[in-house]
C-alpha cells in the first residue's frame, strides 16, 4: 500500500480542463514496459530540480540514485517521465518528506495531483505555495 501523488510540469501538461487533464493522467499512468521510468535525466529541468531537492528525505527505491537501504520506510517509488513524476510513498514514511515534496513543488513551479481525492494544485504566482485549482469529480 502506498500514498500516491503525481507531480507535473504545468509548462508542459495541459491542466486547464479537468477532463483533458484526466485523459492525460490515465494515458501517462499506463506505464509502457519498454520505457525506463527510473532515470531523472528524462524529466523536464523543473522536475529534475524538484527531484534533487526531495530525494534527501525520500530516497529513490530504484534507478541510478537508489538507496541501498530498501527497508527504510522513507525509501520512495518514483516513476519519472518527461512531464511528470508519479510518487508512491510508503504509509510508514515520515510525513516531513511528503511535506517537503509539496513545498518544493511550489518553489520549483511544479503542479501536484492528489490521486486519492482528485485535487489538482498549482503554484501561486510570486509565491512558493500551491493552491487548489479544482477537484476532479468521479
Amino acid at each position: 500500500m502506498s500514498f500516491d501523488l503525481m507531480f507535473f510540469d504545468p509548462a508542459i501538461v495541459r491542466y486547464q480542463d479537468p477532463n483533458e487533464f484526466m485523459e492525460w493522467y490515465f494515458e501517462t499512468t499506463e506505464w509502457e514496459a519498454a520505457v525506463d521510468y527510473n532515470d531523472p535525466a528524462t524529466a523536464s529541468p523543473a522536475l529534475q530540480a524538484w527531484f534533487q531537492d526531495v530525494i534527501n528525505l525520500n530516497p529513490p527505491l530504484s534507478g541510478p540514485l537508489a538507496s541501498e537501504d530498501v527497508d527504510d520506510p522513507n525509501v520512495t517509488d518514483y516513476s519519472i517521465a518527461p512531464d511528470s513524476i508519479y510518487v508512491g510513498y510508503s504509509w510508514s514514511a515520515d510525513g516531513q518528506g511528503i511535506l517537503n515534496a509539496i513545498n518544493q513543488a511550489g518553489i520549483h513551479n511544479i503542479g501536484l495531483f492528489d490521486t486519492s481525492d482528485g485535487t489538482l494544485y498549482l503554484p501561486v504566482d510570486d509565491s512558493d505555495e500551491l493552491e487548489p485549482l479544482y477537484q476532479v469529480q468521479e
